[in-house]
């Protein structure tokens, strides 16, 4: 397999006419040289930018540091030259304000270190509830599940879905008379060991000179592992009686810190909060010898406005692509596909009309980091006479990434990108991305096909609509994680301006392929996502 390798096989893209028939080491591809011209975005433009988004604090979605963030790219959009409207929603905002545990035992009382909470759970009074500390057990371990079998990861996720509520259940049924009833539940939660073999059955082509990817690769990651588990271990846990739950995550207490997880989900009438691996052992240790007081108080308004942003740049054609991305975050790599977009707009601001063949609709939906909210399906809805002269759609999300690893060495940068994924319709569209990534380089970056029912990012419901789209998506550990820097040690400007280089180039490429072109095929493959696209 060459190093940057178009995979042929099930991609449906007729490669030779348009690749034409030149291998890497025949024929390299240049930078689109309308993506050359004209303003270009560069890492210190790009480091400034990112420092004043998280300038304005967590942009949790309906906040206000969200809302004056929002603000602020209203007004730069404007003053590029883009009109720009906003289409409003509404929620009930819940905000975090004290967590805490604490422990009675005969040898005294014990403050216990708490990393993190989970989103929209209780709240709880001040007081905080009170009940026996029991451990339930690692429900994860018992699921028959091979994440390194490649072939079948959907078969994984929907034995995930139904096999995880039944192993609860045994598990409960195995402590005994009382179970967890008005007690505070320990329950171990060890992370997915995802490898970079899930993307594997779904590669079309890889930019990866250095080999530092394989099917093994390590793709454990703290997020993952909350997607699909954490509210149906919640939901039972207070079904059976439980006045609250500790997730005790198998992570180290830096990854752990902070973690926004699970992101998107909806009420929980019970309090739950999340630790590390190393406060796990002291718990368990303590299980059924002392008495909990968990804590978790927060503030909750109802119908609180969030808006969804849209700013348009007209081309010479009224055919658009939409650049798409949501403005909801925790840190500086969620969400900064806001700058990004942002940085387009201000690279084809600068050309002139004659060098912009579509007009750009700019989509900085809201409502990423919370239940319920329709995010880029509230933007199609909303604008029928957009969609119906879009030609293409284009997703940016998370740049800039370092990546992580929390290991038996512990958590430590390795000095490499985070492993980045390019998710194409299957449609000619896909043939601008390889050319794109032949032409940049950008290394470390998997070009994939819809994994089976998921097509990851913010732009799914566009692909879903048989708009062709490319959605540009990296997940670290820390990608959730609020953190005191807002996360600002990790990101790599330099790193940014290359994933931006590629983005440009893509957008330059695909304004000059017509519109019937790049919808030939099959461009709406999905069913209704199982899990929350990320």
């Amino acid at each position: 397999m060459q190093r940057r390798t178009f995979i042929q096989a099930g991609a449906g893209l007729a490669v030779g006419p348009i690749l034409g028939g030149c291998s890497d080491d025949q024929k390299s591809i240049s930078n689109s040289p309308s993506s050359r011209t004209g303003y270009q975005p560069k890492a210190a433009r790009l480091q400034s930018l990112v420092e004043k988004m998280v300038s304005f604090g967590p942009r949790l979605t309906g906040s206000d540091s969200h809302k004056r963030f929002i603000d602020y790219l209203e007004q730069e959009f404007q003053a590029l030259g883009l009109s720009t409207q906003r289409d409003p929603y509404f929620l009930t905002l819940w905000e975090a304000q004290r967590k805490a545990l604490s422990l009675k035992t005969s040898n005294g009382d014990i403050d216990i270190p708490v990393d993190a909470y989970y989103p929209r759970s209780g709240p709880t009074g001040e007081e905080g509830v009170t009940g026996p500390l029991v451990y339930v057990g690692a429900p994860l371990q018992y699921l028959s599940l091979d994440l390194t079998d490649v072939a079948s990861q959907q078969a994984m996720l929907s034995s995930l879905l139904t096999q995880l509520p039944s192993t609860i259940s045994g598990l409960l049924a195995s402590l005994g008379s009382g179970g967890v009833k008005d007690a505070i539940a320990i329950v171990e939660l060890p992370l997915l060991p995802a490898v970079a073999g899930i993307f594997y059955p779904f590669l079309t082509y890889k930019n990866d000179d250095d080999f530092s990817i394989n099917p093994l690769t390590d793709y454990k990651r703290a997020w993952l592992t909350s997607l699909a588990t954490m509210a149906p271990i919640v939901e039972t846990m207070k079904a059976a009686g439980a006045k609250g739950v500790i997730f005790a995550f198998d992570s180290s207490a830096e990854n752990t810190a902070g973690q926004y997880l699970p992101f998107l989900s909806g009420p929980s009438e019970i309090p739950a909060l999340i630790v590390n691996r190393d406060t796990s052992n002291q718990l368990r240790a303590l299980a059924g010898k002392a008495e909990a007081t968990l804590t978790l108080t927060a503030s909750v308004r109802e119908n609180v406005q969030t808006d969804t942003l849209v700013a348009i740049l007209p081309g010479v054609s009224d055919e658009n692509i939409i650049v798409n991305t949501h403005t909801d975050g925790q840190n500086a790599f969620e969400e900064n596909g806001a700058v990004a977009c942002l940085e387009v707009a201000r690279h084809y601001a600068s050309l002139p009309l004659s060098m912009r063949p579509r007009t750009l609709v700019f989509s900085l939906v809201t409502g990423h980091m919370a239940p319920h909210m329709p995010q880029a399906n509230g933007f199609i809805e909303s604008h029928p006479d957009i969609m119906a002269k879009a030609t293409a759609a284009v997703t940016l999300e998370h740049l800039g990434a370092r990546e992580w690893l929390d290991d038996a060495t512990g958590y430590h940068a390795t000095g490499r990108p985070e492993i980045a994924a390019l998710f194409h319709s299957t449609t000619p569209i896909g043939l601008a991305a390889i050319q794109s990534m032949r032409a940049t380089k950008l290394q470390r970056l998997l070009l994939c096909r819809p994994i089976g029912v998921i097509f990851f990012g913010v732009g799914a419901p566009f692909h879903l609509a048989g708009i062709p789209c490319l959605a540009y998506i990296t997940g670290p550990h820390y990608l959730l994680a609020i953190e005191p820097d807002d996360g600002m040690a990790r990101f790599d400007a330099v790193r940014m301006e290359e994933e931006m280089d590629l983005a440009l180039d893509m957008l330059h490429r695909i304004e000059t392929i017509p519109a019937l072109l790049l919808k030939a095929g099959d461009s709406a493959v999905l069913g209704a996502l199982p899990l929350p696209a990320l």
